[in-house]
């Protein structure tokens, strides 16, 4: 929603909190049913980890004031399946309570009466982080990758993330960008990619700029890997080069 110029937003959760998911104990068995499928074994692995991310920025945009919240004060106690409409009913009870008992502060914060905080990204932990991430690219793993790196960097204006792709595979849909242009860094292999229908050739030291409505698609080749780093930017964001924005001494 913030990508479409929303800023205010009411966020309903599920659980109460402090809840932390843990891993999905049947992945052994998700392994075995679901070997043909490995970009939902990959993204069911990782399910734990992308929840528990999302649920922390959440809270950090509750805590900035940039996000309403409403979760349930404890455990719902029910299952995802739960058939039984006198559970479903209970259940839908106790969230409409919740919400009625919030109302006219939800009212106040998207009326704008309540103040936005900005948070001061100078006062964050600096951290230094190597980041590199093996297996499929461009799936549930790759963005929760991608946050996971913007998030402990304490980056404020870019997204990076390390891609690597075996010999003659390819990632598997074409995309574009609303609003991002990306910045993509061949650092070892070579393979192709496919830019609005056109085919272009990279190798190890190539740097490929590709504007956010361009339609993209990368692939390693047939006999060798390939590994890029991919940095993401609002286009048209650079104001300043290293000699007008730097100060030296």
């Amino acid at each position: 929603m913030e990508e479409e110029g929303y800023d205010r937003n009411v966020v309903v959760l599920t659980q109460p909190k402090g809840y932390v998911k843990e891993k999905n104990k049947l992945m052994p068995l998700i392994h075995l049913s679901l070997k043909d499928y490995p970009l939902a074994i990959d993204a069911m692995a990782k399910r734990h980890l992308v929840y528990n991310h999302q649920v922390r920025e959440v809270e950090r945009k509750e805590k900035n004031g940039e996000v309403f919240v409403l979760r349930p004060p404890q455990a719902l106690g029910i299952g995802r399946t739960e058939k039984d409409p006198n559970e479903l009913r209970r259940v839908y009870e106790l969230g409409r309570s919740e919400a009625l008992k919030h109302l006219d502060e939800i009212r106040d914060f998207l009326s704008g009466k309540t103040e936005i905080k900005k948070e001061d990204m100078a006062s964050r932990k600096k951290i230094r982080r190597h980041y590199h991430f093996i297996g499929t690219v461009q799936g549930v793993g790759f963005r929760f990758q991608a946050m996971m790196a913007a998030d402990q960097l304490g980056l404020t204006g870019a997204e990076i993330s390390i891609n690597n792709l075996p010999a003659g595979a390819g990632v598997p849909f074409v995309h574009t960008h609303k609003k991002n242009e990306e910045i993509y860094i061949i650092l070892s292999g070579k393979g192709s990619a496919v830019l609005d229908g056109e085919k272009v050739d990279f190798a190890a030291g190539d740097v490929i700029r590709v504007a956010p409505a361009v339609k993209r698609q990368f692939s390693a080749a047939a006999d060798s890997p390939v590994s890029w780093a991919c940095i993401q930017v609002r286009e048209n964001s650079l104001e300043e080069y290293t000699a007008g924005d730097a100060v030296i001494g």
